[in-house]
């Protein structure tokens, strides 16, 4: 399985619609085995439909490096891994963020927070307790969480042939006339958009 956000998408489709129609026992995806009745768990759905994704089995390297033992330590270690995408205010989420990137409520939200997978068309997957639209394994809408929304993460890519997790790096500014080098920036992981044709850069500072 090539490992991509759109698999990590369908996974959590998968077990939103095996939850949805009336499953509570267990379900195996990859290496990954998910208990339905085991409500409430939210970071711990989204490490799972990576781990599925990726083909790696529970509290691999790649998950360890992401993944904590809640949603707020989750987002606090995909920051330290730099693995936020810049998201504007004024960009709309057909755009960014994209099927299968990670979304966190951690704005305004209680001690653990909450965690969730995006879906495109503005819903997200989730595993919650609350009966806000749970609780259990449902598709929500971003737009009604938007208040508590902390941040969006992208581990793999969406254009297949692996994973794709880029390290922040330096790149040259070139001027496209003359050919000479303006500075240096840091590009953030993932930071081409193509349908804006744009960089997204963390340091806007040429140096």
């Amino acid at each position: 399985m090539a490992r991509t956000g759109e698999d990590v998408a369908r996974i959590a489709e998968y077990i939103c619609e095996c939850y949805d129609a009336g499953n509570r026992g267990g379900i195996q995806k990859g290496k990954i085995h998910f208990e339905l009745d085991e409500v409430g768990r939210c970071s711990e759905f989204v490490r799972e439909c990576v781990e599925a994704a990726a083909e790696s089995v529970s509290h691999g390297a790649l998950t360890t490096k992401y993944f904590g033992g809640n949603a707020r330590q989750t987002e606090q270690k995909m920051k330290a891994a730099g693995v936020q995408i810049p998201v504007g205010i004024d960009i709309p989420f057909d755009e960014v963020p994209r099927r299968g990137d990670v979304v966190c409520f951690n704005s305004n939200a209680g001690k653990h927070g909450h965690i969730g997978i995006c879906l495109g068309d503005s819903l997200f997957a989730e595993n919650t307790s609350s009966t806000r639209r749970g609780p259990g394994f449902v598709v929500s809408s971003l737009v009604q969480m938007r208040h508590r929304m902390s941040g969006f993460y992208r581990l793999f890519s969406n254009s297949g042939g692996g994973s794709v997790v880029i390290p922040a790096h330096e790149v040259m500014v070139v001027d496209y006339v003359s050919g000479n080098v303006l500075g240096r920036m840091q590009v953030v992981k993932n930071g081409w958009h193509p349908e804006q044709s744009k960089v997204y850069v963390t340091d806007v500072e040429l140096r």
